[in-house]
């Protein structure tokens, strides 16, 4: 069974944060597909201005396309922390949610 894993920084998730949280994630479990996005450029720590920046800055459409074109047999959206609240948006996002699980940390 193949797992693809989204996860989304929470508030002041840095790019370098990001390469080290894949190179980790893929250290740990090699098998598994990983993509993370750090927290939106210019975004508050309040959800909505997080959600708002995200999408505006084209990431919450880029997160739909990849995950509804990936073939994985799991798919785990995960938020931590702020980015909780753009995981969620994503889920909501979403057609088809039977192979997704969405977690908040």
């Amino acid at each position: 069974m193949s797992a693809y894993v989204l996860f989304f920084g929470g508030y002041h998730a840095s790019a370098s944060d990001v390469k080290a949280w894949w190179a980790s994630a893929k250290a740990q479990k090699p098998d598994v597909m990983f993509d993370c996005f750090p927290w939106p450029s210019g975004a508050n720590a309040d959800a909505e201005s997080a959600v708002s920046t995200f999408t505006k800055a084209g990431s919450y459409a880029l997160a739909l396309t990849t995950i509804h074109s990936h073939a994985a047999d799991n798919i785990y959206i995960v938020g931590h922390s702020s980015g909780c609240a753009i995981a969620n948006a994503v889920d909501r996002g979403l057609k088809g949610t039977s192979k997704i699980t969405l977690v908040a940390l």
